[in-house]
């Protein structure tokens, strides 16, 4: 997988470990819609910044994944 200079990156801010299991077991991350500028930009890769739940991992990516598409959704 390489990621090339015009891809574009979402960092996504990790401070939920239930989000991080999520994306571990199940595969997908949330965005919550008051947090996604409108319209909603293109998005190639998503990069996992670690807050200080992570312990020894905090204040850092650690961790990446290709966008392989997005879904809007209700609760």
């Amino acid at each position: 997988m390489l990621i090339y200079p015009d891809d574009r990156v979402l960092v996504a801010v990790m401070n939920n470990l239930d989000d991080w299991r999520r994306v571990q077991d199940e595969g997908w991350y949330r965005i919550p819609v008051k947090h996604t500028p409108e319209p909603a930009p293109h998005i190639d890769w998503l990069a996992f910044y670690q807050t200080k739940i992570f312990r020894e991992d905090r204040w850092a990516i650690h961790f990446y994944a290709r966008v392989l598409g997005h879904e809007l959704l209700t609760r």
